[in-house]
């Protein structure tokens, strides 16, 4: 894994830190996603950098390992965490080449 990566939410502080683009989330991120009644941190928070957890493992050391699916999400196996995805709820899944996302999406 190279990073984790969020869309800009209406939140200011978040249009704020992004510039209204995507942006790659640290490990110190807070930033929640899912309706108001079951917001779930992006990061994993295992992994979250807090005063009690000051050495995190980076999210660099996840490697993929697997899939599996169900029919309303899709389940990405990192060995030592599991990444679930419901592409059913308020999610527009895009796929990019590469270059096009490094270029158009992240501008780098």
């Amino acid at each position: 894994v190279k990073g984790l990566w969020a869309d800009t939410s209406d939140k200011p502080a978040e249009t704020k830190l992004s510039n209204g683009k995507v942006y790659k989330l640290e490990a110190t991120s807070t930033v929640k996603r899912g309706s108001m009644s079951a917001q779930t941190p992006l990061w994993p928070q295992m992994w979250i950098k807090t005063v009690e957890n000051p050495n995190p493992p980076a999210i660099e050391a996840l490697i993929w390992q697997g899939v599996s699916y169900t029919n309303r999400s899709i389940i990405m196996d990192f060995g030592v965490l599991h990444f679930q995805l419901k592409y059913l709820t308020h999610t527009s899944i895009q796929i990019f080449a590469r270059k096009d996302l490094d270029e158009l999406i992240l501008g780098s």
